[in-house]
């Protein structure tokens, strides 16, 4: 969690964080697993920081039919609002995934096997 102060210094910095969504798959009507990236740029940072994540995330349905004749509060009318798919993430758990890499070719591969294979054999 941020403080009031960390977050000033990030907007100072000119820290800008963009998340991209991969994909997001349903493993149990319960649990879900979405794949996602993060994008993070500042002044101080000379090239883009990319980050992949995966988060597991425990979900219930909310039951629109049962309160739809009572009073809401106003929080409830916004989390109908703000939620239109009918779900709510009760727990998640984030994992880092590592840094994107470009894949080496088969001849580049191939090429550092050899050069490894002729320093064996001399």
């Amino acid at each position: 969690n941020l403080d009031n102060e960390q977050l000033k210094s990030f907007i100072r910095q000119g820290v800008k964080r963009f998340v991209e969504i991969k994909q997001v798959i349903k493993l149990t009507p319960e649990l879900w697993v979405a794949d996602f990236i993060t994008k993070t740029s500042s002044r101080l940072l000379p090239d883009e920081d990319v980050i992949k994540w995966r988060a597991y995330l425990r979900i219930v349905y909310l039951e629109f039919d049962k309160y739809e004749n009572l009073e809401k509060t106003e929080e409830e009318k916004l989390n109908y609002t703000s939620n239109p798919f009918g779900f709510k993430v009760v727990k998640y758990s984030l994992a880092y995934a590592g840094k994107p890499q470009k894949a080496e070719s088969a001849m580049q591969t191939a090429k550092k096997v050899f050069e490894n294979l002729e320093d064996v054999v001399k």
